[in-house]
């Protein structure tokens, strides 16, 4: 506890590794751990601050310290075999890595309350991950279930070639223990054109997704807000997500929602009062189809409390809201009492993502144009501007 480590190296520069098996709980807190300055992610695993590779821990306890700098700030990677119990990484303050933090093998795990940021695209790793969470129950197989709890972080990334803010590869968890994502602002900002994931689960069972703000600004066509596919294969643990009260939106283009199901597979993902975004949609993919139009792939996905609208955010980084379609349009979960700043939520109508707001009465916007100009220069012609205008605030007009 409040201890600093600053790395002064060049080629090998951990600052604490795990090895062996260790029992009880290992706990580091209220700490500063500083990596040497990476312009690239050629160094890997080298330059991590805080590393396992093999080796297995029951508890291991993160909080409250400073990250900074190095490759990956928690490279933690167990095995099939040699799985993990449980990692606790809360309140932590992350910055100025290459690659993310990276979670594999390990059982359980409660990742909240954190500032994760890497936006430097230039001096960055090829990927970006904020969270990555890998093979939990050990294989596909899935013989050991746990859950994992990841809420109320805010992550902030771009990798030169794919970012991913939020990655789960065969996340399993107990029916009656789901894991549980919720009031995440997630925003891939470097803008360029990577592919950016605000999310990518694959084979996810018993998963729950609500109230998170997931935002992409890559120019790539292939970028998708929430993207989510499973396996076939029949031995695996059917696969379950659900996915509700969250704002997906791709700043320039590509998908806001990107859901692949197999026509092996019955549908395992359920939708429901979601935004979807993009000022130049690549279009809706629901099962095998990408739907050109919200209509279609609404009609095919059955998903109609959800809605194709800006979320109205405050700034280009600035996830939060304060009028649109958001506001009192979320279901009620009984677990989400709070958003991501602490203000109490509505237990009624809450509203629509990570961030709980009250709009201002009025917030007066043009929602359509129209006008017929006769063509030529130096018009004398009176012409007649027919502008449709919509109230965002709380006040019906």
């Amino acid at each position: 506890d409040g201890f600093e480590i600053q790395s002064l190296g060049t080629t090998f520069m951990r600052l604490i590794e795990i090895k062996d098996t260790t029992n009880g709980t290992i706990g580091i807190s209220n700490s500063y751990l500083t990596g040497a300055s990476v312009t690239s992610g050629s160094l890997g695993t080298n330059s991590a601050l805080i590393y396992c590779s093999g080796a297995k821990f029951d508890t291991l306890i993160l909080d409250s310290n400073i990250l900074s700098k190095g490759t990956y700030p928690v490279y933690l990677n167990s095995s099939a075999t040699n799985l993990s119990g449980y990692l606790k990484f809360t309140n932590n303050d992350v910055s100025g890595f290459t690659f993310g933090v990276y979670a594999s093998y390990i059982n359980n795990g409660e990742f909240s309350n954190n500032i994760i940021t890497q936006i430097d695209a230039s001096g960055g790793a090829s990927t970006f991950y904020g969270l990555r969470i890998y093979y939990n129950a050990g294989s596909a197989l899935g013989a050991t279930p746990g859950t994992w709890l990841v809420y109320n972080n805010n992550i902030t990334g771009n990798g030169t070639l794919t970012s991913y803010g939020i990655y789960a590869y065969y996340l399993y968890s107990p029916s009656s223990s789901p894991s549980k994502f919720y009031n995440n602002f997630i925003h891939l900002a470097g803008g360029g054109a990577s592919t950016n994931y605000g999310t990518y689960f694959y084979h996810p069972s018993n998963v729950e997704f609500y109230n998170n703000t997931c935002r992409t600004s890559s120019s790539s066509t292939l970028s998708r807000g929430w993207y989510s596919s499973a396996s076939t294969v029949a031995t695996y643990p059917t696969p379950r997500v659900t996915v509700m009260n969250n704002i997906f939106a791709n700043n320039v283009s590509g998908y806001p929602i990107y859901a692949s199901i197999s026509s092996l597979i019955t549908s395992y993902i359920t939708l429901g009062n979601n935004i979807y975004y993009s000022p130049s949609p690549t279009g809706y993919f629901y099962g095998t189809t990408n739907h050109t139009t919200f209509t279609a792939y609404q009609t095919a996905s059955t998903d109609l409390t959800s809605f194709a609208s800006d979320p109205q955010f405050l700034g280009t980084t600035d996830l939060h809201v304060n009028s649109g379609i958001a506001n009192g349009s979320a279901i009620p979960v009984s677990y989400i009492t709070t958003d991501i700043d602490n203000q109490p939520r509505s237990t009624t109508t809450p509203d629509i993502g990570a961030d709980e707001f009250t709009p201002p009465s009025n917030d007066l916007g043009a929602t359509n144009a129209s006008t017929s100009i006769p063509s030529g220069c130096d018009l004398s012609d009176s012409v007649i501007i027919s502008i449709e205008l919509f109230n965002y605030g709380a006040m019906t007009q």
